[in-house]
């Protein structure tokens, strides 16, 4: 009997003490709610915007009764790199427009945005984030370099119905470079092309002593001097870009050198001529018949001009002294004394060289046609044309730029 009664104590303290524990305390406690912020996320999940477009946010806020606007601040963040801790600030103000100059996403790969608006009364933080994905926006146009202190070069895009297909509208986007590369290129860019390296495509660029690649997908730097060659380059000197059918061509301290980069990552050796090739260099690059003769330039040191019909290890892959031709308009092999200006190659397959006599300064334009085909070793034909300038004998190298 007494352990039933000793029980019952027990419930009983039990019970009470839990009914007490449940119940509040107001008798000191100055209850304040206090006015808060809530952004409304509706249809704001995630983000995506082309690359140097702008990033429109207007978030809409739902600001509890009481609170002013005038005690509120904000502050958008967004990180570098996808995956990075390290965020920087991009506006302050409640709406954002932020022109977004990242690089395009890999799939899978977002950067991460943050809005904090904060109470200055209270401290109080309320923060809202976002993904948002960085898509291409550089397509087919005209690239530019440019530069803005004479030493150093950056690349700049424009996309217009006449320099872009089927498209309608006008871009122009300017640092595209050091702006995703957080820097520009070393030097002063004299020569640029576009190709495919390996099933990529690339901007080649070369200045005084550089060679750089560029990857067009979202114009970042991949490559320079020795990385782009099997063999250590980083000495050399470059002097031109040029490309043939099913090569591409690079010319350096008077060597030439031949890759097909379509199947290839990188370029291969110079090519072992005893020819001191020039700057200016007429690649045939046209894919149709007969026009047997690939390479033709203007031999400054043997004044003499000198063709090579093909790269490949099949047919003729060694250098010729144009030969003599005394029945045509002038004799190729009399051309003495000059300097190349230019050269290049006609829609038709014809060699153009512009010439000027060291002595006398006069400018000619030379022309001789694509040869013969008479495999394996092709035969020059006949010299075309020879038109002099001799007015135009203030022209320099300077300001010819191409044919």
């Amino acid at each position: 009997m007494k352990r039933i009664n000793i029980l019952i104590c027990f419930i009983i303290i039990s019970l009470g003490w839990m009914i007490t524990s449940c119940h509040d305390d107001l008798s000191t406690l100055d209850v304040k709610e206090v006015p808060g912020v809530e952004i409304d996320t509706t249809g704001m999940k995630a983000f995506s915007v082309h690359q140097f477009d702008y990033l429109v946010v207007e978030p809409n806020l739902v600001k509890a009764k009481g609170l002013s606007e005038s005690n509120l601040s904000y502050e958008w963040r967004i990180n570098l790199i996808p995956g990075d801790t390290t965020f920087h600030i991009i506006g302050d103000q409640k709406n954002l427009n932020y022109e977004v100059r990242f690089k395009p996403n890999v799939s899978g790969n977002y950067h991460l945005l943050y809005y904090t608006i904060t109470d200055k009364s209270t401290g109080l933080e309320y923060i809202m984030s976002w993904p948002v994905t960085v898509k291409n926006n550089i397509g087919e146009g005209l690239v530019i370099a440019e530069t803005s202190d004479g030493i150093n070069t950056d690349i700049s895009h424009i996309m217009h119905s006449l320099v872009t297909t089927d498209y309608t509208g006008e871009s122009v986007k300017h640092n595209v470079y050091s702006s995703i590369n957080s820097g520009t290129i070393k030097g002063l860019i004299k020569q640029m092309r576009f190709t495919k390296m390996y099933g990529v495509d690339v901007l080649l660029g070369i200045t005084d002593n550089s060679i750089t690649r560029i990857n067009t997908l979202d114009y970042t730097l991949s490559g320079t001097n020795g990385e782009l060659f099997y063999s250590n380059s980083s000495g050399q000197h470059p002097q031109a870009l040029g490309g043939i059918v099913q090569g591409d061509m690079y010319v350096a301290d008077g060597k030439l050198t031949g890759t097909y980069l379509g199947a290839s990552r990188k370029f291969g050796l110079p090519f072992d001529f005893t020819y001191k090739v020039p700057d200016h260099i007429a690649f045939n690059g046209f894919n149709y018949y007969p026009l047997p003769i690939r390479i033709n330039f203007y031999d400054e040191a043997n004044q003499h001009f000198v063709y090579l019909p093909t790269i490949m290890s099949f047919g003729d892959n060694k250098m010729h002294p144009v030969p003599a031709d005394t029945e045509g308009v002038f004799d190729p092999a009399t051309v003495t004394n000059k300097v190349n200006l230019a050269a290049g190659v006609s829609t038709g397959g014809d060699f153009l060289h512009l010439l000027k006599d060291k002595s006398s300064g006069d400018i000619g334009l030379y022309v001789l046609d694509g040869g013969q085909d008479n495999y394996p070793s092709p035969i020059p034909r006949r010299r075309k044309h020879c038109i002099a300038y001799p007015r135009l004998r203030k022209l320099t190298k300077q300001n010819i730029l191409s044919f």
